[in-house]
């Protein structure tokens, strides 16, 4: 297949030309859409290959589309990718907190348990998001939570701990 052996070389150029490989980027979060499995990994991968400071906003955005109707196989993978770049990369606390809830809700119980503690030590370390973090996850707490339970997690404890 011509896409995935595309995807596959701008994986391997992207470490030697990044602004080649970034002027593709729209066609490349397309591909997430490719009805082929392995088309649709490999733009994934490639898509936090291409995550930066500039277009984390953007690029975890489309990210979590995808992860909204990806195969149970990426969910785990992708949202701590996610959670990864939006650590690296996160333009203030706030969007953070707000990205990893989103992240949590999105992909259920498919989070790993790296992600549970990161975000827990996230909204620790920000004593000015205290509130804002209870009442987003608050918010949360409604519909299947039997689907939801990392997420479930993250919300008694900072319940708990700050409510």
């Amino acid at each position: 297949n011509i896409r995935y052996v595309a995807l596959t070389t701008l994986l391997k150029t992207v470490s030697a030309d990044y602004n080649a490989v970034q002027r593709h980027r729209t066609t490349i979060v397309e591909c997430l859409k490719d009805p082929d499995v392995s088309i649709r990994k490999k733009a994934m991968e490639l898509c936090f290959a291409l995550i930066n400071s500039n277009n984390i906003r953007t690029m975890s955005k489309e990210l979590i589309l995808f992860l909204e109707k990806a195969d149970p196989e990426f969910k785990s993978i992708c949202s701590s990718n996610l959670c990864i770049s939006a650590e690296k990369y996160s333009p203030g606390h706030k969007w953070h907190i707000d990205t990893v809830i989103k992240i949590l809700t999105t992909a259920g119980n498919y989070i790993r348990d790296d992600v549970v503690g990161s975000l827990i030590e996230l909204i620790s370390m920000t004593n000015s998001l205290h509130s804002y973090a209870v009442q987003q996850l608050y918010k949360q707490l409604n519909g299947d939570l039997e689907s939801k339970q990392p997420m479930i997690q993250v919300a008694m404890w900072a319940l708990g701990e700050f409510a």
